[in-house]
């Protein structure tokens, strides 16, 4: 099949936003005592209010927001919950004190403002209803925001038998991935928690390793020993100083396992593993040093050292 070049270019779009928790300086339990007592302040000010004026400051929120967000009330009180969770809140609050509370330590992030880059492309586990000869597809992005942070968004698409390529259309909507925290800097995303569409689903960076950035997933479809598939991606883990690798395990694309890697040739960025083993070796292309590319191999798909 001759080379097709497509017309299809992907942009930015600073119209698509997430809401995102709010930190004020850093997390409630270092805050220092300064920030702490605005966070306070803030709290005791909404439960001051009587009931007409929480309802009606809460219909302004809502007014601006909705629109834009999915279930945003229900976004708003499970914030609450993290607030009264790290300042040790107590009392009960009805459902506006709640969600108004939860929305002043909310923020919109444009989570894809300044570029979407270095995508990754993987058969899609759902291969029905096609015309013969075609292909259907996930495509994964780095979404570059607001203050150069980078996150995981994803496309859905069908490559003709022809070998030209749909892609399908942007959702309006996007919304944050919810995470879950467990040992030794392991996250579990839920994507059914969020959203029934992966294009509307996007993943942050969670863990202190991954503060500044999620960058450069290399999505591989994984052949296991007894025939079947799952879903790999290496990619960089950026904290605003240093960098790792770490590496992205699904199944099915709603619920996914983020491990970092462990070894002297996981230090640096550029990992890439191939989509099967050779022999009893896993095997990833890397560059450790910085410059140069080595060829890797290991037993164990979360260490890697030395190479060649």
């Amino acid at each position: 099949m001759p080379l097709i070049q497509s017309s299809l270019h992907l942009l930015p779009n600073p119209s698509r936003v997430v809401v995102r928790p709010l930190q004020i300086a850093s997390e409630p339990r270092d805050l220092n005592p300064v920030d702490n007592e605005r966070m306070r302040r803030i709290i005791a000010a909404v439960r001051a209010m009587d009931g007409r004026t929480t309802q009606a400051e809460l219909a302004l929120v809502l007014a601006d927001f909705e629109s834009r967000h999915r279930e945003i009330r229900k976004v708003f009180e499970e914030r609450y919950d993290q607030v009264a969770s790290d300042m040790g809140l107590t009392g009960s609050l009805d459902r506006s004190q709640r969600q108004l509370i939860g929305a002043y330590f909310c923020h919109e992030y444009s989570f894809g403002a300044a570029a979407v880059m270095n995508p990754s492309i993987v058969p899609h586990p759902d291969q029905t209803g096609l015309p013969h000869g075609a292909l259907r597809f996930i495509l994964s992005l780095r979404a570059v925001g607001e203050g150069h942070i980078s996150s995981v968004t994803f496309r859905q698409g069908i490559v003709l038998s022809d070998g030209s390529l749909e892609l399908e259309p942007e959702p309006d909507l996007a919304v944050a991935a919810k995470a879950e925290s467990h040992d030794e800097g392991r996250v579990v995303f839920r994507r059914h928690d969020c959203s029934n569409r992966l294009d509307e689903m996007v993943l942050f960076p969670f863990t202190p390793a991954q503060r500044n950035g999620l960058e450069d997933l290399r999505l591989v479809r994984f052949e296991q020993d007894n025939g079947g598939f799952t879903y790999y991606g290496t990619y960089t883990a950026y904290s605003g100083k240093a960098i790792s690798s770490e590496i992205l395990q699904t199944r099915d694309f709603e619920t996914f396992e983020l491990r970092p890697l462990q070894g002297s040739a996981a230090r640096n960025k550029g990992m890439a593993l191939f989509p099967r083993k050779f022999g009893k070796d896993y095997v990833m292309l890397g560059r450790q040093d910085g410059e140069s590319l080595y060829l890797l191999r290991s037993t164990d798909l979360l260490s890697w050292e030395h190479g060649e």
